[in-house]
């Protein structure tokens, strides 16, 4: 028997449809027009559901044209109701020709003014016999209608991994949902999607920051916070990681104390570190459709490591400081798929190694913590994408080197571990909120103090923290910590290769990427961990 579980608030992409009587008309037809922020060409349809078995008994289907601006207008028979709306998802080149054509529907039950189809829907809509019908959508009327649904809408449809549209990706969504988990499968199917698998992307970082930057300004407080209560939702969807630990292909040059970023297509890209002839530029981009590295971004310019780098939104990469044999660094680059070079930009005030960057969601950076010529620092800087320009903030209460900083799932940092201050190394950790710029609440610590160590953002909301070095030695150990309660969970199987100075990415299906770093006899090692 199909079991359903219950999604309280499933937010899709943004659809307009309204519903009223047209007086030029006879008193048995109604005009249904709306709009779509998918489509810009394509037909709607307006399909009878019948309730007698009688086929014959209603007219079947109206069929009409959406514009280039994606509106369109059907005059149709009050007779036709109850009726599914039927809107196509147009598929990318590499999705031609496939065996199955997903679009976006929703129930009519009958004639109403100024019905809206809105934006709510949830797993009681999914029935077996329709699950092929996309993403379900309840009716509202327009009066029903808020700014925050509206913002929440315009997030979803800005999601795009691996050049898939936010349309399948959404259909993919409902398709993952339908058993009840969110983990890339239809009870145990791979969900085709172009010539890749499903993203497992509710409640990851894809999802959040879409959420999260569209909800990014002052006066959004109202659909911040039910963006942050929907993130929070699917969560629960989310599997918890699981006991695989996987050998992947290896850097093709071993190093450490290396950059990792993954891109908003779902690429990882490894950039510099200390290889066995030294620090090095090398650029190495590994992808999670072919589970290969390839040659595909330049070198960075300078030989680096210990820097801070961060993804930017169009595949961009930003890298500042680090440490080379000139000495500490202060040169900052964003690299740039459009002109394929890394292009300099206003250099970090402070000439910092062993910083965190992070990416937040109003789309600048976010730089903490690491060493100077001076010491250990407690500086927080933001740097403007839009304005080219350094920020300095409140410092962090404890200064950091050789941390991790991790954006959580409600759009808030955590910045933890390293070498702190006087203290050594340390498992404490702040939390500090990018709307207010005000440092927060100390952290239960970990039950496993790290220097060197990476962290990176589960599916299901959680942290995990792994591998890295303190008084015991090189770890393999694997921690999560669940910022909702405050708590460690220590119970998992290690990574396969003890190590410190490596890099974690999250792929789109949900896997976890730990890559490179320095083993416990000293050695520079390429080897790659998949976690799942």
């Amino acid at each position: 028997m199909a079991r359903f579980y219950r999604l309280p608030l499933l937010f899709c992409v943004s659809l307009s449809t309204f519903l009223f009587q047209q007086p030029a008309f006879s008193e048995d037809t109604v005009l249904v027009s709306g709009q779509t922020l998918l489509e810009r060409s394509g037909t709607v349809t307006i399909r009878h559901i019948s309730d007698t078995g009688n086929k014959k008994s209603r007219p079947g289907e109206i069929r009409g044209r959406i514009d280039e601006h994606g509106r369109f207008s059907l005059q149709v028979p009050r007779s036709i109701f109850p009726a599914r709306i039927i809107l196509p998802i147009q598929s990318p080149s590499t999705c031609q020709n496939k065996p199955y054509k997903p679009f976006l529907s929703a129930f009519l039950k009958k004639p109403v003014q100024n019905l809206q189809i809105g934006v709510l829907s949830s797993l009681k809509d999914l029935h077996a016999t329709e699950q092929y019908a996309g993403i379900l959508r309840t009716a509202k009327s327009r009066e029903e209608e808020n700014t925050e649904e509206k913002l929440i809408g315009q997030a979803i449809s800005k999601i795009s991994i691996g050049g898939v549209t936010s349309g399948l990706i959404a259909w993919a969504i409902v398709e993952d949902l339908s058993d009840g988990e969110a983990d890339g499968l239809n009870w145990g199917k791979k969900i085709p999607l172009c010539s890749q698998w499903s993203p497992a992307i509710l409640a990851t970082s894809y999802l959040s920051r879409g959420l999260l930057e569209t909800t990014d300004a002052p006066n959004s407080n109202k659909a911040r916070t039910l963006a942050q209560k929907i993130i929070r939702e699917f969560s629960h969807y989310a599997p918890p990681l699981g006991n695989q630990r996987i050998s992947g292909q290896p850097l093709s040059v071993p190093r450490d104390s290396g950059a990792l970023v993954t891109l908003s297509d779902g690429r990882v890209v490894s950039i510099g570190g200390e290889a066995a002839p030294g620090i090095v530029g090398t650029v190495e981009v590994f992808s999670p459709f072919t589970n290969r590295w390839e040659k595909t971004i330049p070198d960075y310019p300078l030989p680096v490591s210990y820097t801070a780098a961060a993804p930017l939104p169009g595949n961009r990469i930003f890298l500042s400081g680090g440490f080379n044999s000139t000495g500490i660094l202060k040169e900052a680059f964003i690299y740039s798929p459009k002109t394929g070079q890394w292009n300099r930009i206003a250099p970090d005030p402070v000439p910092r190694m062993g910083a965190v960057a992070v990416s937040l969601p109003n789309g600048n950076v976010l730089v903490i913590g690491g060493q100077s010529d001076s010491g250990f620092l407690a500086l927080t800087e933001e740097y403007s994408i839009r304005t080219g320009k350094w920020k300095t903030l409140p410092s962090a209460p404890e200064s950091r080197m050789g941390g991790t900083g991790v954006l959580l799932s409600n759009g808030q940092v955590l910045f933890m571990g390293g070498f702190e201050g006087q203290n050594g190394i340390s498992g404490t950790g702040n939390i500090y909120d990018p709307i207010s710029r005000v440092w927060g609440k100390k952290i239960q610590p970990s039950p496993t103090p790290r220097l060197y160590a990476t962290a990176i953002l589960l599916p299901d909301g959680k942290v995990l923290m792994a591998d890295g070095f303190n008084r015991n030695g090189v770890l393999d150990k694997l921690d999560i910590y669940d910022p909702g309660s405050n708590s460690w969970n220590s119970r998992l199987r290690p990574d396969i290769t003890k190590r410190k100075e490596l890099g974690a990415a999250l792929l789109p299906d949900g896997r976890v990427m730990l890559v490179g770093g320095e083993d416990a006899g000293g050695n520079s090692i390429g080897s790659v961990t998949f976690l799942k």
